[in-house]
């Protein structure tokens, strides 16, 4: 299965896991408000250049999301394939991946 599917089709459906904790609902609630008293004090362009940049924020953190997950299912793998073989026997050990 390609993982991008798996990630977008199945894991990564938007708005499925909310983080059901109070930090998460208070930033959000903040953000809800900011956003809105800022566009009361746009004009009619700087609104459209502020969504435009919200929309690229969202994309951006949609592109690290999806990195995260793919090294994550690789890490995983990797460990369970591991742990079936052998100590020392046919494996090298590779460059660690980075931390999402």
């Amino acid at each position: 299965m390609d993982m991008r599917k798996l990630f977008y089709d199945w894991i990564y459906s938007e708005g499925k896991y909310i983080p059901q904790t109070q930090g998460y609902e208070t930033v959000a609630e903040l953000f809800g408000m900011a956003k809105e008293e800022l566009r009361g004090q746009l004009s009619e362009n700087a609104r459209g250049m502020l969504a435009d940049c919200l929309d690229y924020t969202e994309q951006l953190a949609m592109f690290q999301n999806e990195e995260c997950f793919r090294r994550g299912m690789a890490l995983g793998v990797r460990m369970t394939a591991e742990s079936f073989i052998p100590d020392g026997k046919g494996t090298e050990r590779r460059r660690e991946a980075p931390v999402c």
